[in-house]
């Protein structure tokens, strides 16, 4: 047996040493940063700044790539002709050849640069069609024999009709309705393109009545602006509007706006289905008439402002269809006057398979892009199909996910991957891709950070990985949303308590983003004057009956004030429901009659019950340790208010989250199967925890007794869960069971 161990420890010191051994450079190259045109720029213009890397291939036949040059070193033999910066940016300057050399590691190679004139000059196309406030890419290009170079920014442009239509920014921008020959010059070279403006902006869509959703509708074509934007900015190329798809999205966003989600989803159904002739998505698409290859994306709000479109950019998995590499056209659907507001996009793909472009031009696209600002801190994982389901992560609050796809429609194989902050430290993340979620599509790779990335903070992401058996390596950075705190602000301004009684409060930090925070245990605290109450984790004691005690509170240089008056005598405890005003019809109304009379819950001091207010975890584990008549032990100087419970809930292996900061979130319906699944002593969790419960009638699900039905994403109300905990009580739960391990 020490034999065996011995050998073993051997074998692991030498597999370590020989890993950390660094592997000698074989050969070193210099080469553009336009991978997706993958051709090799060294016949280049003069005063087109143009930006390359240095690529090496070491001993173990592993290729990187940097950044920039740095830290190889390069030089221009004829300065005159062309210069090279430290950053990778090459300048011709003067027509003429001149040898530009890389060296790293000792291995040097050379590259001769020719600056010369284009052969020609070509828009993409001749004659385009655009309506009055619409712009698209200005696509001209420069062909040398070997390359093709972008001049959509360099060239001059000039417009027979500048009123009608113009160029600026590398973008033919429509003005007013008419036709205009735009010419591009460069370098002795020129092209034409006619550019045709109808009326669109400003006035009702073609074909359609004003405040349709027609083709080509002001609404429409704003939503694919914005989407183009970013897939510029990614180096990706424009969406066209595609009438067929345009036809399918809106019928669709049509029969959406008729149904609810809670019944579609009550039945199993997805999102997507429609009884068009008979079937899916699939006959959809086909009776519009689109015959390439396809994918649709759905949010159920509008687009006002972007919101749809941006909603599913944020959620990975239909990010990556919106934003492939090898998506051309697209189709909107949107409707606003129905039971369920929605945008639809029916995105359709190039048919690459077989194709020099589809199979040897590998490169990838991610998001955010390089250099992209104000990137959101978190994500709710709330996206259907899940990514965080391997996981059972389903509705956590997370970092910001980051997606990589591939060009080249094979499948993304991940080999390695960083996250780091400002400070160079690591970020852990949940990789989820076609080993991990069959089905989600082979070519893309997601990583999303565990928990909320810091506001106004650089990141830098490293990927390696293998595109249909060419390597890929990246490393770019982008940059957090800077969010600060506008104000603080107590949920009662003013409380009433009586002597001897103890009461929760509640304070709130509202943030720029929108977000807000319960802060309640963070802030600082000062009462004036101080005898007549006591404060500890979020709850106010009555000492001495008093009018006008101001409590402030101090949280990162805002404050926030509450009057509390203390009572003489203690209230009359609130034990009938009719009492409270906000239950009469409710649902729950004898679970909440029976959970105050127990003394599980309390009302609200102005009468209400909130019943569906949502509940923490703490507030959860509370309650029901309440209704079992649990004894506890007090904790000596307790850091949170629940400690004692906790205690009780550690003892007994309860299925918490075990992170004293997650104790005031709030508990959705999943994590609350899996703790009363444990008390029943059983150890399940995610779908298991949820059948445990409809199994053992704890639980008729939400929509139905069905998993799905069961809506374990959802956040738990107080009216569920008094009837969750009347539910087991009364089904033989009668006693606390500690869950296996």
């Amino acid at each position: 047996m020490k034999k065996t161990i011995s050998l073993l420890l051997v074998t692991i010191l030498i597999f370590t040493l020989a890993s950390v051994a660094e592997a000698r450079t074989l050969a070193v190259d210099f080469v553009p940063n336009y991978e997706k045109q993958n051709y090799y720029q060294y016949d280049i213009p003069p005063n087109v700044p143009l930006s390359y890397t240095v690529k090496i291939v070491d001993e173990s036949l592993t290729q990187k790539s940097f950044n920039s040059i740095y830290p190889a070193t390069v030089d221009s033999s004829n300065t005159a002709v062309a210069t090279i910066s430290p950053d990778g940016t090459l300048v011709g300057h003067s027509y003429g050849s001149t040898v530009v050399s890389v060296t790293y590691e000792g291995k040097t190679h050379t590259r001769t640069v020719n600056v010369i004139r284009p052969s020609s000059i070509n828009f993409e196309k001749d004659e385009i069609e655009l309506l009055a406030g619409q712009y698209t890419p200005a696509s001209i290009t420069a062909y040398y024999m070997y390359n093709l170079i972008d001049l959509s920014t360099t060239a001059n442009f000039v417009s027979s009709k500048p009123d009608v239509a113009t160029v600026s920014e590398g973008k033919i921008k429509a003005l007013s309705p008419g036709t205009t020959t735009i010419t591009a010059n460069f370098e002795g070279r020129s092209d034409t393109i006619i550019v045709n403006v109808k009326p669109g902006l400003g006035g009702a869509a073609p074909g359609a009545t004003a405040g349709q959703f027609g083709f080509h509708s002001p609404e429409k074509i704003t939503a694919i602006q914005y989407l183009n934007d970013i897939r510029a900015k990614m180096g990706l190329k424009a969406l066209v509007e595609n009438e067929y798809l345009n036809n399918s999205a809106q019928h669709h966003s049509d029969y959406l706006a008729k149904q609810k989600i809670e019944q579609i989803r009550a039945k199993g159904g997805s999102l997507h289905d429609e009884d068009l002739n008979n079937g899916g998505i699939n006959n959809r698409i086909n009776v519009f008439g689109y015959r390439n290859g396809y994918g649709e994306v759905i949010s159920p709000t509008d687009n006002a402002n972007n919101r749809g479109v941006q909603s599913l950019i944020d959620a990975p998995l239909h990010r990556t269809i919106m934003l492939s590499p090898h998506s051309q056209d697209v189709g909107v659907g949107i409707n606003t006057s129905g039971t369920l507001n929605n945008t639809v996009l029916n995105l359709g793909f190039e048919n690459l398979y077989g194709t020099d472009e589809g199979y040897r031009n590998t490169y990838t696209a991610y998001y955010p892009y390089n250099n992209q600002k104000d990137v959101p801190i978190f994500w709710y994982a709330n996206e259907a199909p899940n990514p965080l389901r391997a996981y059972h992560k389903e509705g956590a609050k997370v970092g910001y996910p980051i997606s990589i796809s591939t060009s080249n429609m094979r499948e993304l194989v991940f080999t390695s991957a960083s996250i780091k902050d400002e400070q160079n430290n690591e970020v852990p993340y949940y990789r989820t891709d076609e080993s991990i979620m069959p089905g989600i599509g082979s070519a893309d790779v997601i990583l999303t950070p565990q928990s909320p990335l810091k506001s106004g903070t650089k990141y830098t992401v490293h990927f390696e990985g293998v595109a249909g058996g060419t390597k890929v390596t990246n490393d770019w950075s982008f940059e957090t949303q800077a969010i600060n705190l506008t104000n603080t602000e107590f949920l009662s301004k003013n409380m009433e308590i009586a002597v001897g009684k103890q009461e929760k409060f509640i304070l709130t930090a509202f943030y720029t983003d929108g977000t807000n925070e319960d802060i309640t245990t963070k802030a600082q605290y000062s009462i004036d004057p101080a005898s007549m109450i006591e404060l500890s984790n979020g709850y106010i004691t009555g000492k001495t009956a008093a009018d006008n005690i101001v409590v402030k509170a101090t949280y990162q240089n805002k404050t926030a004030t509450m009057n509390v008056k203390v009572l003489g005598q203690k209230k009359q405890v609130i034990n009938k429901v009719t009492i409270f005003s906000d239950i009469k019809d409710h649902w729950a109304n004898s679970a909440i009659e029976w959970g105050t009379k127990e003394g599980i819950i309390d009302g609200y001091e102005d009468g209400t019950f909130k019943p569906n207010k949502f509940v923490s975890e703490a507030e959860f584990i509370t309650m029901l340790l309440r209704a079992y008549k649990v004894t506890l032990q007090d904790v000596p100087a307790p850091a949170h208010w629940a400690d004692k419970y906790y205690e009780f809930a550690k003892e007994y292996n309860f299925a918490t989250s075990n992170k004293e900061s997650t104790r005031d979130s709030f508990i959705n319906r999943k994590s609350v199967a899996e703790i009363i699944s444990g008390i029943d002593g059983v150890n399940k969790s995610g779908d298991e925890a949820i059948q445990h419960l409809l199994d053992k009638h704890y639980s008729n699900g939400k929509n139905s007794a069905t998993i799905s039905g069961y809506e374990g994403s959802e956040n738990l109300t107080r009216a569920e869960a008094l009837q969750f905990i009347k539910n087991i009580l009364e089904n033989g739960l009668s006693q606390i069971k500690k869950r296996p391990l």
